[in-house]
């Protein structure tokens, strides 16, 4: 299921997986049909009850106050016959859950009054403890906003020292969570700095053993701000938030009934008293029906299949966080791997770094084993089940170790959302993932590549498991990228609704040039879906044409010309998907060099188009007459490039070898 498509190494699997995330799809399979050089994406689709003809013409998103109830209940708990203790539908350290949510309300919500409550996961609902917030108490809180902060009395009588990051990537798996349920209820959520956490602490009535972590606010989407701004100021302000509040005096160690009474207790929620004021939050999944399906599809697994995960599949799960992850956060985290013998198809066994912006996987040190005792004895047994180990780790600063130590607090943040859509995404791929907290790093980051300022967060063990179906959306939930009423007209406003939300996920040539629904898939005799039964599709939409602009776009797109044997070429038209090949890739190359024109050859094959090239190699705002000169100044990276007449047979097959895997067609034609 891995294709080429325009020059393009594409997973199928990551396109479905991002389709069956829209409440509107059930089911997706994406093909790659046409011709070597007129490869196009589509995919098919079977859509959810409703989620087309006349109940799909139902309003775009539910009122206000069903909105905010619906974000909320993704941190409702969930109780299973088989465990004494509640679950959520994110990890926390031995079940003890130790942050909660406030939500701030400045002006009434349908029947939910002005103030600011407390969100209580066992019965779903708000609970009034203080008046709104003073508006020089939180700056620009037009709109509600939730709180999350940590009670670090709930986890330091076990956990002690590594409390304080505990409760950090917690909340950063409570903010990925609430994040998409909001995108469901068509809401943004945008974090925003905490003016003052003491103050803010005063006014939800907390102990100093509570720290507001984090401030969210929620907002209609397509609303909100610069959310990549705001995460980095929010960030800024959280500086060692919670190093003040470590605890000093030696805990007692606990011994195991301890332990479990002091679960058992709940510590990390908030007492109810009598006077309190509630309000009962509308359920989508029913009176006292916590989304038991959803905690069972992402739940944390401890045992694992002795087959191995297909390769694809493992890519796919990665670049899951490619994928995801906006591009000013890729070089935040350092992911390192370790794949077991056997455990990965095609993986040599031995640490593995991951490139989160390039998407590479590059083998650091083959090795057949990995030492067991570099994880807490309680982990060890686990460990040596599984197939693999995923380490995050905090990138190396490049402002020096003070700006590391800065934004520490931020990257275990990034690192539990991380941990959110790793576990959210492996189960319908059948890899299952649990988290394990910490390691002895010092001892392993050679393994992977990580020397240096790298900062361990947090870690993960996974393996095969049988794949889980993902849970049918719940009733009131709506697409993120529903943005528009027409959007739920029918079935083509449902396909057009899906087609933004792939769109505001994935890179524009990931995105199919078709989505069709189907009321079922064709089935083999095995039951597997039959995929040389689907529709064959030919009416493909004409890419629209857009003629060169400048004096370099003319340079280029004759060169292309002449290099293709096409009549024409638009600024937009790939390389590729024109009938170029890696040879005649380096020649363009070489020839763009002669006329003044220096390109880096791998920003040419991630992006093989006129008008990025042509801004590449002039500068902002010119007038795209200069040469290789001002492409420096514009922060071109220059390669140097020979012309194609001087290469070497053997110097062209080192290039071709290199670049190869990203290129459309044989590279040896």
């Amino acid at each position: 299921f891995q294709v080429k498509v325009q020059g393009h190494r594409i997973e199928l699997g990551e396109i479905e997986s991002v389709l069956e995330q829209h409440p509107a799809v059930r089911n997706a399979v994406a093909a790659a049909v046409g011709e070597r050089n007129e490869r196009r994406l589509v995919a098919y689709v079977t859509l959810a009850e409703g989620a087309s003809g006349a109940a799909a013409a139902a309003p775009l998103c539910p009122e206000p106050a069903a909105q905010l109830a619906g974000t909320l209940e993704c941190l409702r708990q969930a109780r299973l016959a088989e465990s004494p203790l509640p679950k959520y539908r994110y990890p926390s350290a031995r079940t003890l859950y130790p942050v909660q949510a406030y939500v701030a309300v400045p002006s009434p919500v349908g029947r939910i009054g002005a103030g600011t409550y407390y969100y209580d996961p066992r019965a779903h609902r708000l609970v009034r403890v203080a008046p709104p917030f003073p508006g020089d108490l939180q700056p620009g809180l037009d709109e509600p906003a939730v709180f999350l902060v940590a009670r670090l009395a709930a986890i330091a009588p076990i956990y002690r020292g590594l409390s304080p990051d505990f409760c950090l990537i917690e909340a950063g798996y409570m903010q990925a969570l609430l994040t998409a349920a909001a995108a469901a209820q068509g809401l943004a959520l945008t974090p925003a700095a905490i003016a003052s956490p003491e103050r803010v602490q005063r006014h939800l009535g907390l102990d100093e053993g509570h720290v507001p972590l984090q401030c969210l606010r929620l907002a209609p989407a397509g609303t909100e701000g610069p959310v990549e701004t705001a995460r980095r100021t929010a960030w800024a302000s959280m500086s060692s938030l919670l190093a003040g509040h470590a605890l000093s005096a030696a805990q007692p160690v606990l011994d195991d009934v301890e332990r479990l009474e002091l679960e058992l207790s709940e510590p990390g929620l908030r007492s109810p008293r009598p006077d309190d004021t509630t309000v009962e939050l509308d359920s989508a999944s029913g009176p006292g029906g916590a989304a038991v399906d959803d905690l069972l599809y992402r739940s944390s697994d401890r045992d694992f299949l002795r087959d191995a995960i297909p390769l694809g599949d493992f890519r796919t799960l990665l670049d899951v966080l490619a994928m995801q992850l906006p591009a000013s956060l890729a070089d935040e985290l350092a992911v390192g791997l370790y794949a077991a013998p056997g455990a990965i198809e095609g993986l040599t066994p031995g640490g593995y770094r991951y490139a989160l912006r390039d998407r590479q996987l590059s083998l650091v040190a083959p090795m057949e084993g990995f030492p067991a005792d570099v994880h807490a004895p309680h982990n060890r047994e686990v460990f040596e089940r599984s197939g693999f180990s995923l380490l995050l780790c905090s990138a190396p600063p490049s402002g020096g170790a003070g700006e590391g130590a800065r934004e520490r607090d931020g990257s275990l943040l990034l690192a539990g959302g991380v941990g959110q859509m790793l576990m959210t995404a492996g189960p319908a791929m059948g890899i299952g993932l649990c988290p394990i907290g910490s390691l002895e790093f010092d001892r392993v980051r050679h393994l992977f590549g990580l020397e240096g300022d790298a900062v361990f967060l947090h870690a993960f063990v996974g393996g095969r498991i049988p794949p889980r179906a993902r849970p049918a959306p719940r009733a009131g939930a709506r697409g993120a990228a529903s943005v528009s009423a027409d959007a739920a007209a029918g079935p083509d406003g449902t396909i057009e609704s899906v087609r933004q939300f792939l769109a505001a996920k994935l890179p524009e040539y990931m995105v199919p040039r078709r989505i069709v629904a189907l009321d079922a898939f064709p089935l083999s005799s095995n039951g597997k879906v039959d995929r040389k039964a689907l529709p064959q599709i030919e009416d493909f939409d004409t890419p629209v044409w857009t003629a060169p602009r400048t004096p370099v776009e003319e340079r280029f797109s004759e060169i292309w010309q002449e290099l293709l044997g096409v009549a024409r070429v638009g600024v937009e038209d790939s390389f590729f998907a024109l009938g170029g090949d890696s040879v005649k890739a380096i020649q363009f190359l070489a020839r763009a060099r002669e006329a003044g024109h220096e390109i880096d050859v791998r920003h040419f094959f991630r992006e093989p188009r006129i008008a990025p090239l042509a801004r590449l190699v002039a500068p902002q705002g010119g007038d795209g007459h200069a040469g290789g000169t001002a492409g420096a100044a514009a922060g071109a990276a220059l390669t140097p490039v020979v012309s194609d007449t001087e290469l070497t047979q053997e110097e062209l097959e080192q290039l071709i070898a290199e670049f190869g895997d990203t290129m459309d067609g044989d590279p040896s034609a």
